[in-house]
């Protein structure tokens, strides 16, 4: 059989489709974060050689700084040294001798100048450390490399420390963005197979609610709509199953009004006769013999002519319901049982049965 032909065959899809589909781009998705491992190696050795860069840099201010007169003595000229200095991207902060901030490029730090910068980095070039390299990462997640270096005389005498600050790209950014994305990716593959296999749910749906609501419409009566072929076969077999079955109930609705109009015309018929002798012996053809026997003996006859009916509507009535059920209740009988038994011990009276009444009609309730 075709795939996609049978039921099984699409719940089975249904519940591994969107796993096929999630499963291949995860795997795709974790190559591409491996294969980013390099370029995050990349970025750190660049970060080494940002740092190393900074300390060239720092080199040769203090190198530049220790030939400027006055600039370890005079805050002003520091801070116009500083402003004669365009390095792109970095800070510089200039102390004397005592660790005191003297000039900065960063605004931000002139409330601070004169103030002794309280650092074990600054302590240890102020004892004779001859290169302080750190790097941290501040508050905000920034990742900063700071550079201290010492400034000596021609006798060697410290005048000071220059300091060069500068802000790196950072490598954990790199692995939040991929982090980031994994993630996006991961939702966005979920969201898919979910979409994908709750469309695949409401297509079944929605042919089984096609043949609830034929079934629905057969059962108040209404004829339903033409259900067509899914293509499933199951379904398919279903379908034809309720096509048949609408079939069949119109072939029997069919029949029973054809049986219907057949019982008034075979009991119309004999009734009405029956019904013309009543009534003309009501009016007095019972005083004459010879009428009065023909006419019973018509009645007899159509009486007769009823009997095969009645035993087919018997037996119909037993293929439909079944075995018969007594259901007892109490009933006037002195309403309707006079009548009958004026007929019954006529009857009886012909066959030499004898009859006797035992009961009182006006008593008798059962």
């Amino acid at each position: 059989m075709a795939p996609l032909r049978t039921l099984r065959a699409r719940l089975i899809l249904s519940h591994i489709l969107p796993v096929l589909v999630i499963i291949p781009l995860i795997a795709l998705l974790a190559y591409f974060v491996l294969a980013n491992q390099n370029t995050l190696t990349e970025i750190e050795i660049a970060l080494e050689q940002e740092a190393l860069r900074l300390t060239d840099q720092a080199t040769l201010l203090a190198q530049v700084s220790g030939q400027v007169a006055n600039v370890w003595s005079n805050p002003e000229r520091a801070q116009e040294f500083i402003s004669n200095v365009n390095l792109e991207f970095s800070t510089v902060m200039l102390l004397d001798a005592e660790g005191r901030i003297l000039a900065s490029s960063d605004p931000s730090d002139a409330a601070r100048l004169g103030d002794l910068l309280e650092s074990e980095d600054v302590r240890a070039i102020l004892t004779g450390q001859s290169k302080v390299e750190i790097q941290y990462s501040d508050p905000a997640g920034r990742r900063i490399a700071d550079v201290l270096l010492p400034v000596l005389d021609a006798d060697s005498r410290l005048n000071g420390v220059v300091r060069l600050t500068q802000e790196v790209a950072s490598v954990q950014q790199g692995f939040d963005r991929v982090y980031a994305l994994l993630l996006a990716v991961v939702v966005f593959l979920v969201a898919a197979g979910v979409t994908l296999g709750l469309f695949l749910a409401l297509r079944l749906e929605r042919s089984l609610q096609q043949v609830t609501t034929a079934l629905q419409d057969i059962a108040v009566g209404q004829p339903p709509e033409s259900l067509p072929e899914q293509g499933v076969a199951e379904l398919d077999q279903v379908y034809r199953a309720v096509e048949h079955l609408v079939e069949r109930l119109q072939t029997l609705e069919d029949a029973r009004r054809r049986l219907l109009a057949n019982l008034v015309h075979e009991l119309g018929r004999p009734l009405g006769s029956l019904r013309a002798a009543i009534h003309a012996l009501r009016l007095g053809a019972d005083r004459d013999p010879t009428l009065r026997g023909e006419l019973l003996g018509g009645m007899d006859h159509q009486i007769t002519l009823m009997e095969p009916l009645l035993e087919d509507l018997t037996r119909l009535h037993g293929q439909v319901l079944g075995s018969l059920e007594l259901n007892r209740q109490p009933v006037a009988l002195s309403q309707w049982l006079p009548e009958l038994l004026v007929v019954w011990r006529e009857a009886a009276r012909q066959k030499g049965v004898p009859v006797a009444r035992r009961c009182s009609l006006e008593s008798a309730h059962r």
